[in-house]
């Protein structure tokens, strides 16, 4: 459908243009500052018709480069700075298992502290029995 409208004015402008031709064949008189040469009027509007397209073009061209550029180098910036924050994140995340180990080896640690208290119970309790026993029996005497 676009492709349609295109085509029907691209018509409408070639009718127009067309009946400007048919129009405007009277020559005109151009001063050029050197020399005065004569044109037919239509060749004149789109000589300077076309001037003006190839003058925009260009500009428009040059403001794409440097819009391109622009787009390049922020892509080399975002890059940069994804590099940067998955070296951060990198070096954060071996800081938390190396935390994590650790803690892991204090857990160990503490487990064998808790163990070997255990295993120590009886034998303080029994010693103890006998410190009491041995006492009653001193003030028995």
């Amino acid at each position: 459908m676009k492709n349609q409208w295109q085509l029907v004015i691209a018509l409408i402008l070639s009718l127009l243009v067309a009946a400007l031709a048919v129009l405007n064949v009277a020559p005109v008189p151009i001063n050029l500052g050197f020399q005065i040469i004569e044109l037919p009027l239509i060749i004149l509007i789109l000589g300077t018709l076309l001037v003006g397209v190839l003058v925009t073009a260009l500009f428009s061209t040059f403001k794409i480069y440097k819009e391109h550029r622009k787009i390049q180098k922020l892509d080399q910036e975002i890059d940069h700075l994804k590099q940067k924050h998955a070296q951060e994140l990198n070096k954060k995340l071996t800081e938390k298992d190396q935390e994590i180990e650790n803690l892991s080896l204090k857990i160990s640690s503490y487990e064998r502290e808790i163990h070997n208290l255990k295993q120590s119970i009886p034998a303080y309790m029994m010693h103890e029995q006998k410190n009491n026993q041995a006492e009653k029996n001193n003030e028995n005497i």
